[in-house]
């Protein structure tokens, strides 16, 4: 995964007033939980909330597990094999 650091970009505006600036509109525009973020011609990307996020990759855990039950049965073994995991914590 790679991470898009604003601050990176900073020699491209005329001075820190005007890159603040953008910096505030786009936190504005990216408030919802999901925000696609376009050029001209293209689909650049996509801005999820960390709670959009939370859901996609449990949507994507689930579908997963749904097509291949044996990472469960792996998911588990691995598990109980981790010293670092108190299982009888948890239950």
């Amino acid at each position: 995964m790679s991470a898009l650091i604003l601050d990176e970009y900073k020699n491209l505006f005329r001075d820190d007033k005007s890159y603040l600036r953008f910096v505030r509109v786009l936190e504005d525009r990216l408030r919802d939980d999901f925000s696609p973020v376009f050029s001209d011609t293209e689909v650049l990307g996509a801005f999820l909330s960390s709670d959009a996020a939370k859901d996609v990759i449990y949507d994507r855990l689930v579908q997963r597990m749904g097509k291949n039950p044996e990472l469960l049965d792996e998911l588990k073994r691995r598990i109980e094999d981790d010293k670092s995991v108190d299982l009888d914590e948890m239950l």
